[in-house]
């Protein structure tokens, strides 16, 4: 995935069509498939803040990754529209909202489609060096850990 401009600056205006899959929408309302619009370029600290979305802090100061959380905000937050549909009570097909809610609510299939997307959008800008994002600190050997960690 390249940008499409050289520019300093993510046009949020550059998207693309992703298919996902045959119209499983109550009633097929369209012949065409399901598809959902999303962003080819994203900044960096817009990046950041949907996949540290994930982080969580207890009470006690200790935390962990909740990666389903993290990557329900990515795809809320960098998908601009699909087409799926709801019915509502008078039988009329309605759009469903892009939410958390209704992104946590999606079958695994469809969930994947569009949490590759933005890994690819994450892969395309580079990992996220640390869970603040910025650099990590250089510290000389008297500090450093006795045991040695693969990098990942």
């Amino acid at each position: 995935m390249e940008p499409t401009t050289t520019a300093r600056y993510a046009d949020p205006r550059a998207t693309k069509e992703l298919p996902l899959g045959p119209c499983r929408c109550e009633g097929t309302p369209h012949s065409g498939g399901d598809v959902a619009t999303v962003r080819t370029e994203v900044g960096w600290s817009e990046l950041k803040s949907a996949w540290s979305a994930g982080t969580m802090t207890r009470e006690d100061g200790t935390g962990y990754y909740d990666e389903a959380y993290g990557d329900t905000m990515a795809i809320s937050r960098f998908t601009v529209a699909w087409n799926l549909v709801d019915v509502d009570a008078k039988g009329r097909a309605q759009a469903r909202p892009i939410d958390v809610q209704t992104v946590s609510l999606l079958d695994e299939e469809t969930f994947a489609v569009l949490k590759k997307h933005t890994e690819e959008l994450l892969e395309h800008r580079g990992r996220l060096p640390n869970g603040s994002g910025g650099q990590s600190v250089a510290s000389s050997p008297e500090t450093a850990s006795p045991t040695r960690r693969p990098r990942r």
